[in-house]
């Protein structure tokens, strides 16, 4: 598991998330997206330091 650093879409503090180490960050977004329909895609929430909550979608 790796750290990943990303920028909150909101307010753009840097928030950090664990992520396997090949995974890709396919995209973040402020509304959940659909549950992905390929087999090693994944979205997850994540909330920032000023507790907004956006949902990142990456590929392992």
């Amino acid at each position: 598991m790796g750290i990943r650093q990303l920028r909150c879409p909101e307010c753009g503090a840097d928030t950090n998330m664990g992520l396997p180490r090949d995974s890709t960050v396919q995209g973040i977004s402020t509304t959940e997206p659909p549950e992905p329909d390929a087999d090693g895609r994944k979205i997850r929430p994540v909330a920032c330091p000023n507790d907004h909550e956006f949902y990142v979608t990456f590929t392992f």
